[in-house]
């Protein structure tokens, strides 16, 4: 298998503002906005509450095989929610960490 296997991480209830968004209402109504399919092709997505014991959990369990876990929250979100590099690095040594929220 060629490529990076993906897993996009929604917020429950939620999920990409991207799915909604778009000039076909047809598929913004499915969840399938344009800008979300053209982003997110090839991508798995999930949704778990990382505010949440059971959510934290099943993240940890993907970081364990993970070999890059990139986020985009305002800096200091991971931090609160105890799963910064830190706390990832415990989990998996040779996870490379890294912010694209462009703050």
């Amino acid at each position: 298998m060629m490529g990076a296997k993906v897993i996009k991480i929604e917020a429950p209830g939620a999920g990409d503002l991207s799915r909604r968004m778009g000039n076909n209402r047809a598929l913004g109504d499915k969840l399938m906005g344009a800008g979300y399919c053209s982003t997110n092709a090839g991508k798995q997505s999930i949704t778990l509450n990382l505010k949440h014991k059971s959510g934290k959990a099943a993240f940890l369990r993907l970081v364990e095989t993970a070999d890059v876990m990139p986020e985009n929250f305002r800096p200091g979100v991971m931090r609160r929610l105890e799963l910064d590099y830190e706390r990832l690095h415990v989990v998996n040594p040779s996870l490379i960490y890294c912010s694209i929220s462009g703050f």
